[in-house]
């Protein structure tokens, strides 16, 4: 019943925030209208101190070194119209660092519209604390070395049909970074080609509540650590439409998706999809510490580990009802060099996670060359067995290959409490459970609880019969078939 009270509050917070997503708030076109010189802004920091509508005649070529940012903006009711001109850096000088655009602290109804920001050694839009109603549309920034845009402290930011090219940074470089905000909406954005030595980040939102984010492609991170998108600490978000490819780690994470140590975040119809590691975790999507989090019609494919790190299409770990429905986790595999004993999984709930649920998922061809494979897996070894009253139903699981063992679905647990419900895997050879289908060529019933440790009962079938069992309503119907 509380599962189903949060839900409900959770889809009315999700129709208010469409709302205002739906409704660009760019403020109504001011009377005064005021050239911006490119001579001016190419020599000294252009502030704006009136409101106005601000529009840019001519491209701004930046061919000395300087230290000031661009556009200082120091009112309310302001716009910005870069009229399809943009700002150009030409000193090439690392010493020379500049921002482009200051929104200065509280002020409010800003708009920055259609032109480009390319080449600057400093971050291209910054938003000081206590801003409101930001909107940023139809820019195009490149080469702003570790940041493109920054917000801190701000409330109803709109950032729209914005594309990010180009940062590149010693330590750590970050498309777009909102830090302790609220009502955020991000939508037909493209962050491409990041790269750092320590840590790249395609979209990073911490501390941030209320917002939306869709459609939304991120593609081409490389660092020792690498997140295509991270939410950490947020609460009531959705994601639609997300596409995050190729993401490239080293010796930590390379992550699609993570989501740490937040709740009530809805993800529907994304994918996740090339993101590789060498040395340490792969994954689509990570949940860490996250609670009431529902994840529908998700894809996670063609991750994969090259020496000794794992792979996992979807992840939870140690945290409270969360849902995965209708998600597939396909063609994720190791490296022909990679190290023994590399596990490549479907789906995974570990550590402390408790009632949360899989269900009407696919997972298949998943491959651990010199490993492990699990399409779907409760616990580890590691952490003590307590994955507990989880409930895994009606999941397809096929074809997935592990060199050392492979499981459809297994649950670690000594005495578990987690339920089973109408599974059926095929072609895996231990299809449910732990040493059970020993004998290739059988078909196995399994019932609710399925490991032969736990003292279950293993009924084996013929192929004639497994018409009947298949259209037979059990209490616990796993299929398991090899």
């Amino acid at each position: 019943m509380k599962t189903k009270i949060y839900r409900f509050k959770l889809l009315i917070n999700l129709i208010l925030i469409s709302l205002v997503y739906f409704f660009d708030f760019i403020i109504s076109k001011p009377d005064i209208t005021i050239p911006i010189s490119s001579a001016i802004i190419a020599a000294q920091t252009f502030e704006i101190t009136k409101p106005g509508y601000y529009i840019l005649l001519a491209n701004v070529f930046i061919n000395k070194n300087r230290n000031d940012p661009l556009i200082k903006i120091s009112s309310s009711d302001v716009i910005i119209d870069f009229n399809a001109y943009g700002i150009i850096n030409y000193t090439n000088n690392l010493n020379s660092n500049f921002d482009g655009i200051i929104i200065n602290d509280n002020y409010e109804n800003i708009s920055i519209l259609n032109g480009y920001i390319n080449n600057i050694n400093g971050t291209g839009i910054i938003i000081k604390p206590n801003s409101k109603n930001i909107f940023i549309k139809n820019l195009f920034l490149s080469n702003c070395k570790s940041l493109a845009i920054k917000a801190d402290n701000i409330s109803n930011l709109q950032i729209k049909q914005i594309e990010i090219l180009n940062m590149n940074d010693t330590n750590k470089a970050t498309g777009i970074e909102i830090n302790n905000s609220k009502e955020i909406f991000i939508s037909k954005t493209k962050i491409n080609s990041i790269t750092a030595n320590q840590l790249t980040n395609g979209l990073s939102l911490i501390n941030c509540k209320n917002g939306k984010l869709k459609l939304i492609k991120i593609n081409n991170q490389s660092a020792d650590e690498s997140y295509g998108i991270n939410l950490s600490n947020c609460n009531n978000f959705f994601l639609d439409k997300i596409s995050i490819n190729n993401i490239n780690s080293i010796n930590k994470n390379a992550i699609g998706l993570f989501i740490n140590t937040s709740n009530n975040i809805t993800i529907e119809n994304s994918k996740l999809f090339n993101i590789t590691t060498i040395n340490d975790k792969a994954i689509g999507i990570s949940l860490e510490n996250s609670n009431n989090n529902y994840l529908k019609n998700n894809q996670a494919f063609n991750n994969k580990s090259f020496l000794n790190g794992e792979v996992y299409g979807f992840r939870s770990l140690n945290g409270l009802a969360n849902s995965f429905f209708e998600c597939e986790s396909f063609n994720n595999s190791t490296d022909l060099k990679s190290t023994e004993n590399i596990l490549v999984t479907g789906i995974a709930l570990e550590g402390l996670e408790q009632n949360s649920i899989i269900s009407k998922c696919k997972i298949f061809n998943n491959i651990s060359e010199k490993g492990k494979t699990f399409g779907i897996k409760l616990g580890s070894k590691d952490d003590n067995n307590l994955v507990t009253n989880c409930k895994v139903a009606e999941n397809l699981i096929d074809l997935n290959f592990g060199f050392l063992e492979q499981y459809g679905i297994k649950d670690f647990s000594e005495a578990s409490t987690n339920i089973f419900l109408k599974n059926q895997a095929t072609g895996q050879g231990r299809s449910l459970g732990n040493d059970i289908n020993t004998k290739k060529g059988n078909f196995y019933w399994i019932a609710k609880d399925f490991d032969k440790k736990m003292s279950n009962t293993v009924f084996e079938i013929d192929k004639d019969f497994l018409k009947i069992l298949r259209t037979t309503t059990y209490p616990y119907d796993n299929i398991s078939i090899n």
